[in-house]
């Protein structure tokens, strides 16, 4: 089967976070599924890289992106502009209502804060300096959420 052209454009630009992403928890998964986990964190760290001004190690850094991450895939404070930019990626057709859900429930996880959510996520626990600060600092917080799919989210997602 061959891609469309505008996914080999994305995968080719998403190809510049190859080992500015921590991919270590996929290591003994199959070669295809690890794939897959890379270009969604990818496209996770590319929205960062665009939105934030950043380069490239930086929003490879922002992923947090693992197990028990409750759907925050990338975090990423922007002092520049007093922002912090919370990301949900999906290397899929969309964002499903359920994925959706998860990402608002963890957002607000996060800014109450309920350290205690994310315990077992070493990715998001270690940022947490990071993350108390663009909250004291009363940060403007961005919720992000992006795909590789042709159409937008469906009205429950919404």
């Amino acid at each position: 089967m061959v891609k469309p052209i505008g996914i080999q454009r994305i995968e080719k630009r998403l190809e510049r976070f190859e080992g500015l992403i921590d991919m270590s928890d996929w290591a003994s998964r199959p070669s295809a599924q690890k794939q897959t986990a890379f270009y969604a964190r990818a496209l996770a760290a590319y929205c960062v890289r665009i939105l934030a001004d950043t380069d490239d190690d930086a929003a490879g850094k922002s992923v947090t992106d693992s197990f028990h991450d409750r759907g925050i895939d990338a975090i990423y404070f922007d002092m520049r502009l007093s922002r912090l930019l919370l990301v949900q990626s999906k290397w899929g057709d969309c964002i499903a209502w359920k994925d959706a859900g998860e990402f608002v429930d963890g957002v607000k996880r996060l800014i109450e804060p309920d350290w205690a959510s994310f315990s077992k996520n070493q990715k998001i626990t270690a940022r947490r300096r990071e993350i108390e600060l663009a909250l004291e600092s009363s940060a403007r917080v961005l919720l992000i959420t992006v795909h590789k799919g042709p159409s937008r989210a469906d009205d429950h997602s919404l």
